[in-house]
């Protein structure tokens, strides 16, 4: 948009052509933001604003002019008022929804009707559309009038000429300089108590305000303040007396992308807070690229709340360094001769400071004087954190001090040190595969923290546990148990924002690192496992029949030992407690403690064979996980695959196969058949069970039967796969489709005769597990045995969860699992006298 020329302005002599023109130029600067945004790359944008802002205070300043003097309108300097820029827009750090803040000084003078002339400005410049907030002063009465008024006062603390007298600008600076002299403690302990603690850095929401949040845009113009109100010099002179010009250029960088994103959140719609539905705009309006695994909105957060820490941490660290006077820590030499440490620190009142002026040490000093503090919950000064920041870090440094900073794990109270390395940027210098995570986004419903925070609250609550029961789980496992868990619930994310699966990523992650740290091998694998567990838990509890017993059968295949079940639990709950507030409750409690003690109670007492096809099973999935055309499903086609019930199904067929198995009885609403003619044929039929499989087999006993299986897939249906020995004819091929269907649908039983199976053929385990029952039959192969045995089945209403036929060598051999009802309680004796022959 044209800069509005004052000089051009000045030429006409008619008011309500300047106002149509301001009014014009303010509604085309409007609908003009989100492009000159764009233009300026989201950079020095509360400048461009600012300056925008300027030019119609200056237009709507020339419309009143000739309102009142027409074409005798004196110099500006001539008339006694002065418009000044204060707050945001004296800071030139305006936002889009930003107030404009200013006020008018003006001087009582007899010669003109000053208090008209400044009712009329500010009714101009409302009609121009600005969304303006103001105050009026006469110059001799200012002083008393904001005096009183802290956070008023605070507002002039960085004022700017805009337009009217500079001479009155002048003698009105001088009034602040008075006012901003009048009880600066006062002032200073206001912003210093605004900032506050400064013995902790606060975790920062996912969901922040740009604004006034931990890490916002008023904490960054509160240090500015206190910096101005020393004295003369730049804040900037203050501030490099205990930062670096480095220093210095991250938090303004920090401050200059908060500006822009609350802009760019305003155009898009938004208000202060940084809400994900606003989140796909505001990366268009910014211009976020995309960045190896991560999406715009993520990499957009995570840059937000990096920033945010920077202001956070700096602003709180300027304060205290240079306002320290002001703190009650400042204890007497005796008191701090009493508090000092023998490794140079300083323990007050369980807060941990350094001398003012202490050197910097080399990192495994600094971790050795760490582990030398008491072992109790800890804080850490803004001074101190600093302090940790500047360590000095020497070639493999960090290497050679791996194994003394193992030894914070052994503590009972880590997180308070370990959340001060983090705040010091620390922390990922030791654990290097979290470096990735540092602010990383979770742009989820329920996750209120990134993950690298998110992770460091599971320490938090794993050394605070509330559920009685839990702790008491806790309190008995041993030292190393208790180190490997602490270690576990700070790395369980590890593989997030990388390729891949990312429990199994974190995994092999943990695997690598855990192996530098010298962990003994059992604790490694016990770690591995509870990282690709670690979702496993809840996940369950919350999606799945906890009384059913293959789901139980599936939870515990994943584990060697009953202690993995024990952490898992543990684990969880700190999950849980770190998601967000009030995540655990009651009701999740109940069933994480129920589905905890089925799951111990079945380990001791399930059968090797059961959960050894579990196991199986588990393994398959992992490989399944691993494929091409898995990862292309959605997540609802994926969740459906692992729904199947048969673990027989897992073990019998590669990933790719069952894949296809799943996806064909996705695609079948009621009936579908596959059909194959090579080398012998084979069938595959998907139904729904009530369909007549029996007269299938009867239709097609006059074939050479090879292999049967039937596999129990999700919705009610379930897989039949038929293989016969010799080819059909051409004319069986034609017409077998139209064969099977009517088959499936025919309501009538297939005409069957018994086959011979002796007594000692059969085996009829009733019971096999808690849901199962096993049936194994081994004879000698018969046409239609097959077809009879489903008709004894469809008989008494019993349901076939696995089979599996086999015919070798004239005989065939045959298992059945069967789900367990009152039928087959009732009933199983007379179903074995329907299949064994008694006379033979």
């Amino acid at each position: 948009m044209a800069r509005i020329s004052s000089i051009k302005l000045l030429k006409s002599k008619d008011e309500d052509d300047i106002l149509q023109s301001c009014k014009d130029n303010v509604l085309r600067c409007k609908n003009n933001l989100k492009k000159q945004f764009a233009k300026l790359g989201g950079r020095s944008f509360g400048v461009y604003q600012s300056k925008e802002i300027d030019n119609f205070f200056k237009c709507a300043f020339e419309a009143v002019k000739i309102k009142y003097f027409d074409s005798f309108a004196p110099d500006d300097d001539q008339i006694p008022i002065t418009v000044i820029a204060i707050g945001s827009y004296g800071m030139n750090e305006m936002s889009v929804k930003s107030s404009i803040d200013f006020f008018i000084s003006y001087k009582n003078v007899p010669g003109y009707n000053v208090r008209l002339i400044v009712e009329s400005y500010i009714k101009i410049l409302k009609d121009i559309n600005l969304y303006i907030n103001y105050k009026i002063y006469e110059i001799d009465e200012m002083f008393d009038l904001l005096k009183g008024d802290m956070e008023l006062k605070t507002m002039f603390y960085q004022i700017r000429f805009v337009c009217a007298s500079k001479q009155l600008y002048k003698l009105t600076r001088d009034k602040i300089n008075e006012l901003k002299e009048y009880k600066k403690d006062e002032f200073i302990k206001f912003h210093l108590k605004e900032l506050a603690p400064y013995d902790r850095i606060k975790l920062l929401n996912q969901k922040p305000d740009l604004k006034k949040g931990y890490g916002g845009f008023y904490d960054y113009k509160r240090i500015f303040w206190l910096l101005n109100s020393i004295d003369d010099n730049t804040p900037k002179s203050h501030a490099l007396k205990v930062i670096s010009e480095k220093e210095i250029s991250e938090i303004n960088l920090a401050a200059d992308f908060i500006s822009s994103l609350r802009s760019a959140l305003h155009i898009s719609g938004g208000s202060d807070e940084l809400k994900s539905e606003f989140l796909h705009e505001v990366c268009d309006v910014m211009q976020t690229k995309e960045k190896k695994m991560l999406g715009t909105d993520i990499l957009l957060v995570t840059k937000a709340l990096t920033c945010m820490q920077t202001i956070g941490v700096y602003s709180r660290y300027l304060a205290k360094s240079l306002f320290y006077t002001h703190f009650s820590s400042n204890l007497s030499f005796f008191q701090k001769r009493a508090s000092r440490l023998k490794n140079g620190f300083y323990n007050i009142s369980s807060t941990v400071y350094v001398p003012k002026h202490a050197k910097s040490k080399e990192i495994g000093a600094l971790i050795k004087d760490i582990n030398r503090l008491p072992d109790i919950e800890l804080k850490f000064d803004i001074t101190t954190i600093f302090y940790m920041k500047r360590s000095l870090i020497k070639k493999d440094s960090i290497e050679k001090s791996l194994l003394e900073f193992k030894k914070i794990f052994h503590r009972q109270h880590c997180f308070g040190i370990l959340n001060a390395l983090l705040d010091a940027e620390l922390l990922f210098l030791f654990v290097r595969p979290m470096e990735h995570t540092r602010h990383l986004a979770q742009l989820d419903d329920y996750h209120k923290y990134s993950v690298d925070e998110y992770s460091l609250l599971c320490v938090y609550h794993l050394e605070n546990i509330n559920d009685k029961f839990i702790k008491s789980l806790h309190d008995d496992l041993c030292s190393d148990g208790k180190t490997l868990i602490k270690l576990v619930a700070l790395m369980h994310d590890v593989g997030k924002g990388l390729s891949g699966d990312h429990l199994i990523t974190g995994a092999n992650i943990f695997r690598a690192y855990a192996n530098k740290l010298k962990l003994s091998p059992k604790a490694i694998n016990m770690g591995i496992t509870l990282i690709k567990t670690h979702t496993l838990m809840n996940n369950v509890a919350n999606r799945e029949d906890i009384y059913n017993e293959q789901v139980i059968l599936n939870f515990i295949s994943n584990f060697h030992d009953k202690q993995a079940i024990k952490l898992l639990y543990i684990l969880t709950y700190c999950q849980i407690n770190a998601t967000n507030d009030g995540f655990y409750n009651s009701y999740n409690a109940k069933l994480l403690r129920e589905l905890y003690e089925i799951a111990m109670s079945s380990f001791d007492k399930s059968e090797a064979n059961l959960l050894d096809e579990a196991s199986r099973r588990t393994k398959k999935i992992a490989l399944i996980k691993k494929q091409k055309e898995f990862l292309e499903l959605s997540k609802d086609k994926q969740d459906l695959i692992f729904s199947i019930p048969s673990n027989l199904l897992f073990i019998k067929y590669p990933p790719s196969e069952i894949i296809r198995i799943a996806l064909f009885a996705d695609n079948c609403s009621n009936i579908a058949i596959n059909t194959n003619n090579k080398d012998g044929f084979c069938i595959e039929i998907i139904t729904k069970r009530g369909w007549n499989v029996s007269m299938v087999l009867s239709k097609l006993a006059h074939l050479d039967l090879a292999y049967m299986e039937i596999f129990e897939l999700f919705d009610n249906k379930c897989f039949v796969k038929l293989e016969y020995n010799n080819p059909a004819s051409i004319a069986e091929m034609q017409n077998l489709e139209i064969i099977i269907m009517a088959a499936l649908c025919d309501k009538q039983r297939a005409n069957t005769t018994k086959p011979v199976i002796l007594e000692n053929e059969i085996s009829f385990d009733i019971n096999h597990s808690e849901i199962y029952a096993k049936i194994n039959i081994n004879a000698k192969d018969q046409r239609g045995l097959m077809a009879y045995i489903l008709e004894v089945f469809e008989e008494f209403d019993i349901k076939v969860a696995n089979a599996r036929i086999q015919t070798i060598k004239n005989r065939t051999r045959n298992l059945f699992l069967i789900q367990k009802s009152d039928s087959l309680e009732a009933n199983y004796k007379k179903i074995l006298d329907l299949i064994v022959t008694k006379d033979q």
